[in-house]
């Protein structure tokens, strides 16, 4: 027999996130009705949220929190709290989910999550506004000021630098599925 999984993922209010956890569904089960599951745990308005690449974790991220969820059972698995106090922390998990990038008001940091190690990549003129990984875990794509800087994800050195005329921050960088265009939200 086949079996489906059925993943939702949604943001709701301030301080929970909802995911249906993966439900088997054998044909004569109805696969319209997955098992939800509420997530409380953060204390303040929930800014990230991201399924690991094998989809065994669940990542979120709230003021200086960073919560691991276990996606099938719901249960919070680690809590991190980083040494930051914005209200908004501009963050991005590894394709692999072994660690995570982060930015304070100066620095762009490197998190490793199995040793809560903290790595220094960059300095920065000021905080950035977002910060993504390409698909495949090759690019590293950060709002640095003025322009998109791009960072080789397993030296950490910087490459291609891209800068749009008279705009001074972006929204949202992503990345095509094959990691060779960018899209950036203004």
């Amino acid at each position: 027999m086949k079996s489906l999984c059925i993943h939702i993922v949604a943001l709701i209010l301030l301080s929970c996130f909802c995911f249906a956890s993966p439900t088997k569904v054998n044909s004569s089960e109805d696969a319209s009705e997955p098992k939800l599951v509420v997530q409380e745990g953060h204390n303040d308005k929930v800014n990230f949220v991201k399924y690991s690449k094998d989809g065994k974790f669940i990542f979120s991220a709230a003021n200086y929190q960073v919560k691991i969820w276990n996606a099938d059972t719901g249960y919070l698995i680690k809590t991190i709290v980083l040494p930051v106090s914005q209200m908004s922390i501009p963050i991005d998990f590894s394709p692999d989910g072994t660690y995570f990038v982060y930015a304070d008001k100066q620095n762009l940091v490197k998190y490793t999550i199995a040793t809560d190690e903290q790595t220094t990549l960059d300095s920065l003129k000021r905080k950035p506004s977002c910060i993504s990984f390409s698909a495949d875990g090759h690019y590293l794509a950060v709002d640095a000021y003025n322009h998109i800087q791009i960072y080789n994800a397993q030296s950490f050195t910087k490459g291609s630098s891209f800068q749009y005329e008279n705009l001074i921050s972006y929204r949202k960088i992503l990345f095509s599925e094959d990691s060779t265009y960018i899209i950036a939200i203004t």
